[in-house]
């Protein structure tokens, strides 16, 4: 038998056993394909959208979100895990190319477990030539990002979107200022379960019950200490920016060292971390809070950080890590590497929770940290760095001292990789992707 009668033999193969699957699970009635659809993990099931009209009707539903989150909360129901789904995953953005880096824990020690390009051409911005796409701030499983029609403009487009539905939604232009910290915070509408017996005893989310808020605080002042700041709100509620005078408990140095938190620095603004319904602002010495939906016109509260008084750290880094706040301080005179967890949050009490040298980590010399090559310093214990030997990305975990996964993100000709394009976030997988919510004006 020839190779062609091959080829054409195995493909009437596959087309058979596809129709047969598709006659079985088409007779399938209703109720028993929501069980079945329900116990996948989200990503399965968002991608069985394609597998017919039907189904795409069915998984799109109100009613099937309503029932997939139930199955999840009803401790009464089997347990159901993704075994597939990790912690959490990092956006990773270096100039113009935008990687998709998920992670976990084993043994409780954070883990990457594959990378791939991410592909952000679903976005309306993309479709013109030459737009570069800056990845701002996230929350959950939505991004924030924007870009300039123009090089020189003062205004910026932002677009909130899920990366994994592809749905995105665009905001008014705002202005772009070049000292400022950029927040995005998404808030649940918690809403009692149609589907519990119990009446009130469930938090399940209706698929309409989110809204956003975007948060920009301007240091016009950066050098100096600041007590007042001026900030721009953008609520999905109301779809519109509006501008406010936030005051601070007590007067702030918001300039610090370089900041290994995922900001551009040559853009020059930090990214303010969610966290408890809540936005977290690192600075020099503290933790700024503020919550732009109880509190507007001021912060919430100040938590000091547990700085050496002897000691001057030279990058940092906030995230959280298993529900826990937690902030990275690398001190590269010592060539030591502090990651602190936030225990008492009302108290702002800190615990060290890892104290790491770098010159006892297993690698070669080629492999010793400077701050010159750090892109990245997540408070779980991997840190991005550029292999100054090549144009490589390389993941070290410092709590296993090895090197945990080499990503050639770059093209290997380049022979520089210009450290001040580029951005770094974190999202989280929800048990059902998050919806993005439509603005007032788009309703």
């Amino acid at each position: 038998m020839s190779d062609s009668e091959q080829s054409h033999k195995m493909c009437h193969h596959l087309h058979e056993k596809f129709s047969d699957s598709t006659i079985l699970f088409g007779s399938l009635d209703e109720s028993l394909l929501y069980e079945i659809l329900a116990r996948l993990p989200s990503r399965s099931a968002m991608q069985l959208k394609l597998v017919c009209r039907r189904w795409h009707s069915l998984i799109s539903s109100d009613y099937f979100i309503t029932f997939y989150n139930h199955r999840r909360h009803d401790t009464s129901l089997p347990l159901i895990r993704d075994r597939d789904s990790p912690s959490y995953s990092l956006v990773l953005q270096l100039a113009h190319q935008t990687s998709l880096i998920r992670c976990g824990y084993t043994y409780g020690c954070a883990r990457s477990y594959n990378h791939r390009m991410l592909d952000l051409s679903f976005l309306p911005c993309s479709q013109s030539s030459g737009n570069i796409i800056e990845l701002n701030a996230s929350c959950a499983d939505l991004i924030l990002c924007s870009y300039k029609r123009r090089p020189l403009s003062r205004t910026k487009l932002y677009y909130v979107c899920n990366i994994l539905t592809e749905q995105w939604v665009a905001l008014p232009p705002a202005f772009h200022f070049t000292d400022q910290a950029i927040g995005f915070l998404w808030i649940n509408i918690l809403a009692p379960c149609s589907l519990c017996h119990c009446n009130g005893s469930s938090q399940c989310v209706p698929n309409s019950r989110h809204k956003f808020m975007v948060v920009q605080i301007i240091a016009h002042e950066h050098n100096l200490p600041l007590s007042e700041f001026e900030v721009h709100l953008f609520s999905s509620e109301d779809a519109q920016w509006r501008r406010l005078t936030v005051l601070s408990p007590r007067t702030l140095n918001v300039s610090r060292p370089k900041s290994c938190s995922g900001d551009f620095l040559g853009k020059s603004y930090d990214v303010l971390v969610p966290y408890k319904g809540m936005l977290h602002w690192l600075t020099s010495d503290c933790v700024v809070v503020y919550d732009p939906y109880d509190c507007p016109e001021g912060f919430s509260h100040i938590i000091d950080l547990p700085l050496e008084s002897d000691s001057q750290y030279t990058c940092s880094s906030i995230a959280v890590c298993q529900d826990r706040l937690r902030v990275g301080l690398f001190y590269s005179a010592q060539g030591s590497y502090d990651i602190w967890e936030l225990e008492d949050y009302e108290e702002g009490k800190w615990t060290l929770v890892h104290k790491i040298c770098t010159r006892n980590l297993n690698l070669d010399p080629y492999h010793l940290f400077s701050d010159k090559c750090i892109l990245y310093i997540h408070p779980d214990g991997n840190v991005f760095y550029k292999d100054e030997k090549n144009s490589s990305i390389r993941i070290c975990n410092f709590r296993s001292g090895t090197i945990d996964h080499l990503y050639e993100l770059m093209d290997c000709e380049s022979k520089e990789l210009d450290l001040e394009r580029r951005s770094v976030l974190q999202i989280s997988d929800q048990d059902w992707p998050t919806p993005v919510p439509l603005l007032l004006q788009n309703v």
